[in-house]
């Protein structure tokens, strides 16, 4: 079967489930914008794998603005048409999509039904909403646009072969749009458990060895709070145990982070890194940490959560309690979960008792890595995803 994996960002498990697939005699073509600045997934072929695996970047050769309404319009029609080129060149036979801007992807849905190439689309976060709340700050212009990119994302979804949700918390909105649930799956997102386990031969060497980092690595918008982070640099206890956060992103929240009235000594900024290189972070880290807006958890999944698990550290997360990773966190003890309605001080507390409890932070780095091991199979997920394109 020829299979197209389109992920726009290029993330870590659309790139696992692609070599998968390929794995189990499949040709897939997996595609994504060199232009959409992201921490990357393994999008290059490498050793061992399969000879009818493919990995493409595409590229407009300009940068993706997702802050600049016009920037961003112009971005997501003009890369509507060089991937929609690059599926029918391919000729698949099914369509995996996911991480796909709204316009891109409503368009290539619509591409998809003329051509009649059937799709599956890997719902990741619920854009529409995440936008229309964006919007609120325009006042009575907002309620239009936002029923206008609801409608949008409503004939996506509801066009789809099959709509694979990475959290439970999507059947909600799911079943308010009133769509058939026969068509609905649950799938959370993984991250090789082996992609983080063993830290490299060389680690960082910028880092005074009796430092404690604690490191933030994703995305950083300002849904994520980005102010949170500057608090626990200032915490007076975390500074006692001379710690040091750790932020590795690109974007509006690293943006505010830069700003001179934001800056501080323990709180240290890294563009996005290579697997390898982040992996050695990970290792000389104490805690990883997550965070996220309270409205922001119905329609958003941190799966930054899935990478910290594999690497055996303990994790702070503020989020909300209903979280699919919250509670994967909760269940195996794998870290500590702060409402992110608490105060600033819960959220530095909570890293202050991981830094200052050896044995706790060695049981909850254990739990995690043991949750990743025992649940992380790009595999049994290639397989999962092979039985509903089948059907």
């Amino acid at each position: 079967m020829r299979i197209v994996v389109l992920d726009y960002a290029g993330h870590i498990p659309q790139a696992d489930l692609a070599r998968n697939l390929a794995k189990l005699g499949h040709s897939v073509r997996h595609m994504y914008c060199s232009d959409y600045v992201s921490g990357r997934g393994a999008v290059e072929r490498e050793a061992d794998d399969p000879k009818d695996l493919e990995f493409l970047a595409l590229s407009i050769n300009a940068r993706y603005n997702r802050y600049n309404p016009l920037e961003r319009l112009n971005h997501e029609l003009k890369t509507s048409k060089i991937f929609l080129n690059a599926i029918l060149g391919f000729n698949p036979e099914v369509v995996i999509f996911s991480n796909v801007p709204l316009l891109t992807m409503y368009r290539l849905a619509h591409s998809m039904q003329k051509e009649r190439i059937p799709y599956i689309h890997w719902w990741q976060d619920v854009i529409s909403i995440a936008m229309g709340n964006a919007l609120k700050k325009f006042g009575l212009f907002a309620s239009p646009v936002k029923r206008l990119l609801i409608h949008m994302e409503t004939w996506v979804v509801a066009h789809a072969g099959t709509v694979i949700a990475i959290t439970p918390n999507f059947e909600r909105i799911y079943r308010k749009w009133g769509l058939d649930l026969n068509n609905f799956m649950i799938y959370p997102n993984w991250t090789p458990y082996k992609m983080f386990s063993e830290p490299p031969s060389i680690l960082h060497s910028q880092w005074i060895p009796d430092q404690k980092l604690v490191v933030y690595a994703g995305t950083l918008g300002l849904k994520h709070r980005p102010k949170l982070l500057i608090a626990l640099a200032d915490d007076t206890e975390f500074k006692k145990l001379n710690g040091v956060v750790v932020v590795v992103s690109q974007g509006l929240g690293r943006k505010f982070l830069d700003q001179p009235e934001n800056r501080r000594e323990n709180l240290k900024l890294m563009d996005f890194l290579e697997i390898s290189e982040l992996s050695g972070l990970f290792h000389q880290a104490s805690v990883l940490l997550a965070v996220l807006e309270p409205e922001a958890s119905e329609f958003s999944v941190p799966s930054k959560i899935m990478s910290y698990l594999t690497v055996g550290k303990p994790i702070v997360a503020s989020i909300s309690s209903e979280n699919a990773s919250a509670i994967i966190l909760t269940e195996t003890g794998a870290g500590i979960v702060v409402s992110p309605t608490s105060s600033d001080k819960s959220f530095a507390d909570a890293v202050v008792t991981i830094l200052t409890n050896t044995g706790l932070s060695s049981r909850m780095g254990d739990a995690g890595f043991r949750f990743a091991a025992e649940n992380f199979d790009g595999s049994k997920a290639a397989q999962f995803f092979l039985n509903q394109i089948l059907n």
